[in-house]
């Protein structure tokens, strides 16, 4: 398995969401502006954005982790090279991947690629939050296909 890198500079985020804006335009959008209320905030508490907002990636496709938490959930957002989804999960055994508002319709084969790539970054052991996660355990609902 590839390394998967635990952070992405701010730069680098940066050009991955300005090319992945046609995929998903409100999702990147709000993540944009989230970017730029993160980098403040890392500042005030005297860390890098890296440190303070860490983007877990791996082949340029990402896990950013969102902040929400609704109760019993953790929301995320995952992007590959076609797909910008929000994956709801309560870190055990439950994921709901939401396809709404994405440009591309997913096949089925899009489906089963885009959970192997996100289990690529989880099961790598890096995404701390995730830890009871596995592919083999964990029930799936996608929304919005």
């Amino acid at each position: 398995m590839d390394n998967v890198k635990a952070s992405i500079p701010q730069d680098e985020f940066s050009e991955i969401l300005q090319a992945r804006l046609h995929l998903n335009p409100r999702i990147i959008q709000w993540i944009i502006k989230e970017l730029a209320k993160n980098i403040e905030d890392a500042k005030k508490w005297g860390k890098t954005f890296e440190e303070y907002c860490p983007v877990y990636n791996i082949h340029g496709n990402f896990i950013y982790a969102t902040g929400e938490r609704p109760d019993p959930e953790f929301v995320y957002i995952f992007s590959n090279q076609s797909f910008v989804v929000s994956l709801y999960t309560n870190n055990h055994d439950y994921m709901a991947i939401n396809f709404n508002e994405n440009l591309n319709v997913p096949t089925e084969q899009d489906i089963k690629k885009l959970k192997k790539e996100i289990f690529e970054i989880i099961e790598s052991g890096k995404v701390f939050l995730l830890w009871d996660i596995k592919q083999e355990n964990t029930k799936f609902k996608i929304i919005g296909c």
